[in-house]
């Protein structure tokens, strides 16, 4: 099975802003991917990447919003 294609669009006036928006749009599409899986399959895995470009994606799935 291959991924999901995910096109987003991110409207921002700053880079700041735009990290912020791509950041809570890969959070909900990473927890409607995973919960889709748990639901076909009962059980799911991610496997996620190291250093600090997805840092903000990162503290955004620690919350109890994600």
């Amino acid at each position: 099975m291959s991924p999901p294609a995910v096109s987003v669009i991110v409207p921002c006036r700053n880079e700041r802003g735009a990290i912020d928006a791509l950041s809570h749009a890969a959070a909900e599409t990473v927890c409607a991917e995973l919960a889709q899986a748990v639901q076909a399959r009962g059980t799911a895995s991610i496997a996620l990447s190291g250093g600090s470009t997805p840092a903000a994606l990162y503290q955004l799935l620690a919350t109890a919003s994600y």
